[in-house]
């Protein structure tokens, strides 16, 4: 067994799929209230925020953050 093991993970994504393990999340944080803790959610969050807003999305409008969520990237 490898002594270089690490409790971390990084990986690479398309946009597409981080926005739906996202609203997947989002939509079980009730059932999994340790979800609110969890710091690749928070990440993950900041990553799809920061994004957005690159892209003119008002974040701070619920309704719009959703669309934006929904909407497949490149459209």
């Amino acid at each position: 067994m490898s002594s270089d093991l690490q409790d971390t993970f990084r990986a690479e994504a398309k946009l597409n799929d981080m926005k739906l393990i996202y609203r997947v999340l989002q939509e079980n944080m009730t059932k999994f209230p340790d979800l609110m803790e969890c710091d690749f959610f928070d990440e993950l969050q900041h990553f799809l925020q920061e994004r957005a807003k690159a892209e003119g999305v008002g974040i701070a409008d619920e309704g719009v953050w959703d669309s934006w969520l929904a909407q497949p990237a490149g459209r």
